[in-house]
């Protein structure tokens, strides 16, 4: 081979080791800004969701959390509605969603109500106003069975 003329066999695998050491150092960097938010019902969704300045709702964290991040809540019942607005890029840079250790968190869209009134027998009812309800309607679709 002449002066000038690159050897194929003997540049192919320095590329390639330049190449993976460039997507390496990617990986790195993309799992080094991964964030933790936490969660707690002493929280604010104002605060910025560290372990001392947690946020109060779930909802908020998802809406703040990207592929990568994780969101830990902490102890207590959370009455809420949790819809996120992104999920993950593959099963390795996905957003993580965990209880406390050792702690026992309940997620539901329950709401306690007072003032029952038995009716009769095994019969009870309570009026609650529409306000209950919020901008959502229980009675716009139908049920049929």
């Amino acid at each position: 081979m002449g002066p000038g003329v690159l050897n194929f066999r003997r540049c192919l695998p320095l590329v390639l080791m330049r190449w993976l050491g460039a997507i390496a150092l990617l990986s790195l960097a993309s799992a080094g800004f991964a964030t933790e938010y936490h969660v707690a019902l002493t929280g604010n969704d104002g605060n910025d969701g560290s372990t001392t300045k947690p946020l109060r709702t779930i909802q908020h964290a998802a809406d703040l959390s990207h592929p990568g991040d994780i969101v830990t809540v902490h102890a207590g019942i959370y009455r809420e509605r949790v819809n996120p607005p992104r999920g993950g890029m593959s099963d390795q840079n996905r957003i993580t969603y965990q209880a406390a250790h050792g702690e026992r968190v309940t997620i539901t869209g329950a709401e306690p109500i007072k003032g029952w009134v038995k009716v009769q027998h095994d019969t009870w009812k309570v009026v609650i106003p529409n306000i209950f309800f919020g901008d959502f309607n229980p009675f716009a679709s139908k049920v049929q069975g």
